[in-house]
């Protein structure tokens, strides 16, 4: 019972933080088109320490999987949920540095664009001949793993917000959102990925904004077509 009220707290909370992230970031644009500079520095703090709580909550949900996996019941006596899970994520501290998060190079990338459409960041043009250093010498096609949504069938550079599980699969946020409401157990335990010929699952707190992964694509269709590394095939349900 302990379990599955922490799992379901931790949730909401994971739920919770992604909406206030795209909100802080579409506040922290409006605001620096009005050039409000405090207020958007403002913006970009919240949006780091929200970071941390995506963190901590990513951290106590692999925790509760960890203990729920090993539980064992005693043949007498109680068990210290509380303190198993302490245990657990004492194993596995958090590890966050807020600026290195593709989510905050993302807020980044939107303020500059405001005033600088089409100009580089400067310090990111290392970061870009970076991505075409992966790409070219990536073979398994590890950037890209499918060419569009398994559910919309929308091109992945035609999403209106893609997404991205732990695997590398993209998805339209609410295309695969609505998938998963209407999967048994969906909001309790990981479920089978909606892709053919793959066997990971896939849960919502799991899904991340696919920044790097559309960055790299976009990277890779402006090579020529001799360079880029060849794409693993995958078959859409």
């Amino acid at each position: 019972m302990y379990l599955q009220e922490h799992a379901d707290k931790t949730k909401d909370i994971a739920e919770n933080v992604d909406v206030l992230l795209e909100s802080i970031m579409d506040a922290a644009v409006l605001l620096e088109r009005s050039n409000e500079n405090g207020k958007v520095d403002t913006c970009k703090n919240a949006f780091k320490e929200l970071l941390v709580l995506q963190a901590q909550t990513k951290t106590s949900t692999d925790a509760i999987r960890r203990v729920a996996e090993s539980y064992e019941a005693p043949f007498s006596g109680s068990t210290d949920f509380r303190a198993l899970l302490a245990d657990a994520e004492a194993a596995a501290p958090v590890q966050c540095e807020p600026e290195e998060q593709e989510e905050y190079q993302d807020l980044e990338d939107r303020l500059w664009n405001v005033h600088h459409a089409g100009q580089p960041m400067p310090g990111r043009e290392e970061a870009l001949g970076e991505d075409e250093d992966i790409i070219m010498e990536n073979s398994r096609g590890d950037i890209s793993k499918n060419p569009k949504c398994p559910i919309s069938g929308v091109e992945m550079l035609s999403l209106k917000d893609p997404v991205v599980d732990e695997m590398g699969f993209v998805y339209e946020k609410e295309a695969i959102f609505q998938w998963l409401a209407n999967q048994p157990g969906a909001g309790r335990y990981p479920v089978r990925a909606p892709i053919a010929a793959v066997g990971h699952s896939i849960t919502k707190t799991g899904l991340k904004k696919a920044v790097k992964v559309v960055r790299a694509q976009k990277q890779k269709q402006r090579m020529p077509q001799t360079q880029a590394a060849p794409q693993e095939d995958i078959l859409d349900v």
